[in-house]
């Protein structure tokens, strides 16, 4: 590891990854993450994100703190929650693995080197998968808290809405989706590991579970045709107000015309 200023460089299997401090909150260099996921285009693999989720320097000062390259003229950057994206997106093995790798050393280094605290920069969903990324990464399993944050945090905070903690809804579809394969299928205790989660206050619950990949599939389908059509609506709504409802709209259309067709039926 090197710092420079508030920039400190990574080395990830030989291969460079800059993170940069800006007003408390820590940002990756696009390209660096893009080489490690074996993403060709970083340009385009950071379109999609919003503007607050991405930057590009172009002042000539702050690029040559990061590149000792003077024919640079822009560098983009990625905030930390939109790394995460990335790597979601990826189907590479070494997405997995360089997401633990972030956890474990970058963001504990950048932490006591900056006094950088995730509370600043992370949603509380976020901020639980960042505690859990190392913990809950067996080969050949998931959690379900790293597949609600790849299938509904993620494109929610995409369109501006950020979940509080009071609307996670790990536990409810942790239950609904035991009883679904229980049912048809497997017992959920004879299929799956567990691991020990840990919350933004520290408690720890040793007996969360872990399903197998070959279940992925299968709880995807089940979350947008069950959870996200049937009970996302009334389940946001009840723990906070109707502001949610565009967020709904332009993220999971399903969800309000489900909604919607309810009312008429009644």
């Amino acid at each position: 590891m090197e710092k420079n200023n508030n920039i400190t460089l990574f080395d990830y299997k030989n291969i460079k990854v800059r993170t940069v401090i800006i007003d408390g909150d820590v940002w990756f260099v696009a390209k660096d993450v893009c080489d490690v996921l074996e993403l060709t285009n970083p340009t385009e693999a950071i379109k999609t994100l919003s503007d607050k989720m991405k930057m590009t320097l172009e002042w000539k000062e702050s690029i040559l703190r990061i590149t000792e390259d003077p024919n640079t003229v822009r560098i983009l950057l990625i905030s930390e929650p939109w790394m995460y994206k990335l790597v979601f997106k990826s189907r590479k093995p070494e997405a997995e693995k360089f997401s633990e790798w972030v956890v474990s050393e970058v963001l504990p280094t950048i932490r006591k080197t900056w006094s950088y605290g995730t509370t600043k920069s992370l949603s509380p969903m976020m901020m639980r998968f960042s505690l859990n990324s190392k913990q809950n990464s067996t080969l050949g399993y998931w959690s379900m808290l790293n597949k609600l944050v790849e299938l509904f945090a993620l494109p929610l905070e995409h369109n501006w809405f950020e979940l509080p903690e009071n609307i996670i809804p790990d536990i409810s579809t942790w239950i609904l989706f035991n009883k679904y394969i229980k049912d048809k299928w497997y017992n959920p205790e004879k299929i799956c590991k567990t691991y020990t989660h840990i919350y933004p206050d520290w408690r720890e619950i040793p007996w969360v579970r872990q399903y197998p990949d070959s279940l992925y599939p299968l709880f995807t389908e089940w979350f947008q045709k069950e959870w996200l059509a049937k009970r996302c609506a009334k389940y946001i709504i009840e723990r906070t107000d109707d502001h949610v409802l565009p967020y709904l709209q332009n993220t999971f259309p399903n969800v309000i015309e489900y909604k919607e067709k309810k009312r008429l039926e009644n």
